[in-house]
């Protein structure tokens, strides 16, 4: 299928994360698409993506693969003035759909914004411009909380 233009590109990756069992969806060279997932009806996704784009066909079926490495968890930090809770339930839900976002929290007081996850900070904050002018504060690895370092240790006990 055709996937040169950004905004059925935006299209798929939205609709596919729909799906049930879609895990993950990775666009390749050219014009191929890679979906990860379990119990995945192919078929169904074939459909849904004619639907969209009008041309797609299965190249292969497989068992999927281990991941090779951990996922990055990141958190970032974003710095903005949220005009009302209107307007930050509406960018926590559009956030909500970024492929890896674990959590979003937000803190009046300072007026920033932290998303932890495994995404791309980029597409935190172009998600955000949309709904008021945003600034990237920080990007950096999560550390782990005093509880959970707390958890680990009972563990091992």
């Amino acid at each position: 299928m055709d996937l040169s233009d950004e905004k059925i590109k935006r299209k798929v990756t939205k609709t596919l994360s729909s799906l049930p069992g879609v895990e993950s969806s990775a666009m390749n060279k050219g014009s191929e698409l890679t979906v990860t997932g379990d119990s995945l009806d192919a078929v169904e996704i074939v459909k849904t993506l004619r639907k969209l784009c009008g041309y797609a066909e299965i190249i292969s079926v497989s068992p999927g693969e281990e991941p090779k490495s951990e996922t990055k968890m990141r958190k970032v930090v974003v710095k903005g003035s949220c005009p009302d809770d209107i307007v930050k339930v509406k960018a926590m839900k559009a956030l909500s759909t970024i492929s890896g976002v674990e959590s979003i929290s937000w803190n009046w007081k300072d007026k920033k914004m932290t998303v932890i996850g495994d995404m791309d900070p980029v597409v935190v904050v172009w998600i955000l411009k949309k709904f008021w002018q945003a600034d990237m504060l920080a990007v950096g690895p999560v550390e782990p909380s005093e509880d959970d370092s707390k958890e680990v240790a009972d563990e091992k006990n």
